[in-house]
C-alpha cells in the first residue's frame, strides 16, 4: 500500500538549500553581459531602421517605386 502524502497548511514557503556564491556570480555576470548585448543590438540597428537606408531613400520606397513603374510600363 501507498502512502498519501497530505499537502501542507503552512503558508511559508519550503526550507531551500543555500545556493553557492560562485554560482551567484555566474548567473549575475551572463545576465550582465545578455543585457549589454542586447542593449548594443538596440543601439546598432534602430537607427538604421528610423532613417532608412543611406542614400536617404528608404529601401522599401525604392521596391514600391520601382513595382509602381513596372506597372505603369505594362
Amino acid at each position: 500500500m501507498s502512502e498519501v502524502t497530505k499537502k501542507s497548511t503552512d503558508p511559508r514557503p519550503a526550507e531551500r538549500a543555500p545556493v553557492p556564491p560562485s554560482i551567484v556570480r555566474k548567473a549575475v555576470v551572463a545576465s550582465a553581459m545578455g543585457n549589454a548585448m542586447e542593449w548594443l543590438d538596440y543601439g546598432a540597428f534602430t537607427p538604421g531602421t528610423i532613417t532608412g537606408s543611406s542614400d536617404g531613400c528608404s529601401s522599401l520606397a525604392k521596391i514600391d517605386a520601382e513595382d509602381e513603374a513596372a506597372l505603369q510600363a505594362a
